[in-house]
């Protein structure tokens, strides 16, 4: 273990031990998600980004022709514990969630490969990069928060104006509207493919 990351590990234990974090949903201590309240996160099925019906591997269908999004991401529907812990984050500005959160997700695209096969395959290619949708300055931008954490745990650089091949972060999916919107634009200015990526979205 190198200097930094035992600077790192010994700056979170004096963080928890000042600040002790509580589960969200049931109360207990040292994590803002427990083992067992993270049991009742509902797993969301996955869909096209373009119609938004059923899609195998979160792939857009060859017959919708929006030129925005080629697939997407969403590990859990927004809604129950999922929907109070984001709440939480963006009312308390507590990244320390979005980062129990991510790491869940991909301990989920880990021990189910297959699944997230499509998408792994075109998170790890050498040309893709990460990249967010911008906030205004004064706001604090969540999809950042979860770019930093996907790129440090996937060794991949973050570019904000994108790259050929693109991971398109935010934190939710609502209607869609902003990410498909942003990755639109990414085509525009010369990107050839684009995925979204969210921690949860609408069922």
């Amino acid at each position: 273990m190198g200097y930094k990351e035992q600077y790192r590990k010994i700056a979170e234990t004096i963080l928890d031990i000042l600040f002790p974090k509580f589960c969200v949903s049931c109360g207990k201590e040292g994590r803002y998600l427990c083992t067992e309240c993270n049991l009742f996160m509902s797993e969301a099925n996955f869909i096209c980004p373009s119609c938004q019906e059923a899609a195998f591997l979160g792939k857009k269908h060859k017959t919708c022709r929006d030129k925005g999004l080629d697939g997407l991401i969403n590990f859990w529907d927004y809604e129950g514990i999922v929907k109070k812990l984001i709440r939480e984050a963006k009312e308390d500005q507590l990244v320390g969630i979005y980062q129990e959160m991510l790491e869940s997700g991909v301990y989920c695209m880990k021990t189910n490969k297959e699944r997230f096969s499509e998408f792994l395959s075109f998170l790890l290619d050498k040309e893709t990069t990460i990249s967010f949708i911008p906030k205004e300055k004064k706001k604090f931008n969540y999809g950042e928060e979860i770019a930093k954490n996907l790129s440090q745990i996937f060794k991949k650089e973050i570019m904000e104006s994108g790259g050929k091949q693109v991971v398109l972060i935010d934190d939710t999916w609502i209607s869609g509207e902003t990410l498909k919107k942003h990755a639109r634009k990414m085509k525009e200015e010369g990107a050839e493919k684009v995925w979204g990526f969210t921690l949860a979205r609408t069922p």
